[in-house]
């Protein structure tokens, strides 16, 4: 059995080592922050710490999701000619929903060029809502 290293060996999803072994911790609590303002930081134990872009949006038209819950709605970024995000005057990108919202409805999930995430509180976000942007891995 290969010693306990944190962040190698055992996956990020490790603490500590302690008397050869891993300290496994909440996903919450890993040591997987890069330091980057501009990327969404998180542990996959198969594949080790993930660092996505991460960009800010603007809601083309108003979102429903059950309130108390994050929600993480798709999305497809309005483009210009070229194919590029067309982005507003304060730099956020424009978004409208992919499609349904349903889990169910994987068309939306296929069109989508990111996640846009609405926070807990909210049960309704209007258009013009700032939202918090993950984008989706090409294919």
């Amino acid at each position: 059995k290969a010693a306990c290293q944190v962040d190698a060996g055992c996956g990020c999803d490790v603490l500590a080592c302690q008397d050869g072994s891993c300290v496994h911790a909440p996903a919450s609590d890993l040591p997987c922050d890069d330091g980057l303002a501009c990327t969404t930081d998180h542990c996959e134990p198969a594949r080790g710490c993930l660092h996505r872009p991460a960009d800010v949006g603007v809601l083309e038209e108003p979102v429903t999701k059950s309130e108390g819950r994050r929600g993480y709605q798709r999305v497809t970024a309005l483009r210009d000619a070229t194919g590029n995000p067309v982005r507003d005057q304060a730099g956020r990108v424009r978004v409208r929903l992919a499609g349904g919202q349903g889990s169910h409805v994987l068309s939306a999930l296929a069109a989508a060029d990111a996640l846009a995430v609405i926070p807990e509180p909210l049960a309704r976000a209007e258009a013009g809502t700032e939202v918090e942007l993950r984008w989706l891995d090409s294919a």
